[in-house]
């Protein structure tokens, strides 16, 4: 489990949609504690999710 008080249901796929689900769960998760480090890691997670799901459609970060 580690930093998140509530086990996180998705276990996202790197590339996949599901990994952006991941990642907004554990940020939500974050915000509940009040754990606003361990918020912001999971913001850069999320967009690292993000990124390689337009990478997986062709598309850079900086097209979107």
């Amino acid at each position: 489990m580690g930093y998140h008080i509530r086990e996180i249901e998705t276990q996202g796929v790197y590339g996949q949609s599901s990994k952006i689900r991941e990642e907004l769960e554990e940020f939500e998760e974050a915000l509940e504690q009040g754990n606003y480090i361990l918020a912001l890691v999971e913001l850069a997670d999320l967009y690292g999710a993000l990124e390689g799901v337009a990478e997986a459609h062709n598309v850079s970060m900086g097209e979107l």
